[in-house]
């Protein structure tokens, strides 16, 4: 049997992909005449304007997904940041091919913005009119739920503030219970039946599949896997089967490319600007205690691979060796200038090298010592998820307040569901964001002792 993927709106995808690019070469014209008084666009421009369709074209068809169904907001968003993307690649390669010159900075400007305003004014009276259509019957589809649960009532919350989709909700039945199912397909016009049920339920969706079997209402299945840790869900297939996806890394193809620049650039860069500092705190720790400078500790890193993270030692060398306890308040190893070191993360500076070396990345979850691995790893069972990325320097937990001490497992529980939040949602801009963030309120906080 052989498994397809249909879009029930591909026309109305595809329709609102044409308009958008028909958008971006008008809001590239209008820009011309705004910035130049005229309406003869040279052909430089006419060149650039046409090459910014194709490529909006290109990079939306991976980020504009079903219509029909779909989170207003989740589609402003990823509307927005297709034309991010766009901007981005245009104008890199402007500087790359050394041409930025040949274009006018505001007409740039005016263009990048008005392309933005008529994507959202396009769909908001896109929205009005679906709902009014919706609301009128036209193009609406009779929907009758069969099975409850979590994914249930997710699907009903959806439809109830998605009123534009012109899904109608006639009813929700128990999955065994196929006498009413009968009865309710007779009595209503019925275009799809959507089967809510784990993947425990095998008899009783066949039996309501058997139910249909004379008719041409389509059947959908909506497996319950609410009780299943998911990363970066998805439907894919292996070796032309069907199969979702459960635990997948997004750290692949181009998104790991985009890691490693970024990673590479940046620690170059602070390396060299805080090597002033890096030196006088070297200093500062080999005339105020004895032992090494820097103190090397074995954590997992990415896939579980051990590696070596780097920091400034803080604590008294002959108490530090094979310590695998976490610091607490006012322990009595830390040194004096350590307890500095520490509540301004200073310590963690060297661990730019380990970003360096490939080991790290400046924002992931925070790297754990190996033997607080091994026993959380026990108690938590979404834990080792996080190391599907490479361990961070500063990450999605840390600003927000996820840091130090996890006396008790309910902490080191909150600071995974932080961290399996950011790998399912990584993207270039969530790291400057976290990046920004730290800087401002990230080094230094109460938890960092």
């Amino acid at each position: 049997m052989k498994f397809q993927h249909r879009n029930p709106s591909t026309i109305l995808t595809s329709t609102i992909q044409l308009v958008d690019v028909v958008g971006v070469l008008v809001a590239g014209y209008v820009a011309h005449y705004l910035k130049f008084q005229t309406f003869i666009l040279p052909t430089a421009y006419v060149t650039i304007i046409i090459l910014g369709g194709i490529v909006h074209l290109v990079a939306s068809s991976q980020l504009y997904r079903t219509w029909r169904g779909g989170g207003i907001q989740s589609i402003y968003q990823r509307m927005f940041v297709s034309w991010v993307i766009v901007v981005n690649i245009i104008f890199t390669g402007l500087v790359i091919t050394k041409t930025s010159d040949d274009f006018s900075r505001i007409w740039f400007l005016y263009w990048s913005l008005l392309a933005i305003i008529q994507f959202y004014l396009y769909r908001f009276y896109l929205f009005k009119v679906l709902a009014y259509i919706g609301d009128s019957g036209i193009n609406q589809k009779n929907i009758l739920i069969v099975g409850r649960g979590k994914i249930q009532q997710e699907i009903v919350n959806r439809a109830n503030v998605s009123n534009w989709t012109g899904f109608n909700i006639l009813g929700i039945l128990d999955l065994d219970d196929i006498s009413q199912i009968e009865k309710t397909a007779k009595i209503n016009r019925l275009d799809e039946v959507w089967v809510c049920a784990n993947f425990q339920n095998n008899d009783n969706i066949q039996k309501v599949i058997a139910t249909f079997r004379l008719s041409t209402v389509t059947i959908r299945l909506v497996p319950d896997i609410s009780d299943i840790s998911l990363l970066n869900s998805g439907q894919t297939s292996v070796l032309g089967l069907p199969a979702l996806d459960i635990s997948v890394s997004r750290m692949s193809g181009m998104n790991l490319i985009v890691k490693w620049l970024e990673d590479k650039c940046l620690s170059i860069a602070i390396i060299i600007l805080i090597s002033p500092l890096l030196l006088m705190i070297a200093a500062a720790i080999k005339l105020t205690s004895e032992g090494p400078v820097i103190f090397k500790q074995k954590r997992h890193g990415w896939n579980g691979k051990i590696i070596t993270v780097f920091k400034f030692r803080t604590m008294k060398h002959a108490l530090q060796n094979h310590v695998v306890a976490q610091a607490t308040l006012a322990d009595s190893r830390i040194t004096p200038l350590g307890a500095f070191l520490r509540r301004t993360s200073l310590d963690e500076l060297p661990q730019f090298f380990n970003v360096l070396f490939g080991d790290m990345s400046i924002v992931g979850p925070r790297p754990h010592a190996v033997q607080h691995n091994e026993d959380y790893m026990k108690l938590i069972n979404s834990y080792m998820l996080r190391h599907k990325v490479k361990p961070g320097i500063t990450g999605w937990a840390q600003i927000h307040g996820y840091r130090g001490e996890t006396e008790i497992v309910g902490k080191m529980i909150s600071r995974v569901e932080y961290d399996l939040y950011y790998i399912e949602h990584w993207s270039l801009w969530l790291d400057i964001a976290i990046v920004f963030k730290t800087i401002f309120v990230g080094f230094k906080h109460k938890n960092a002792y």
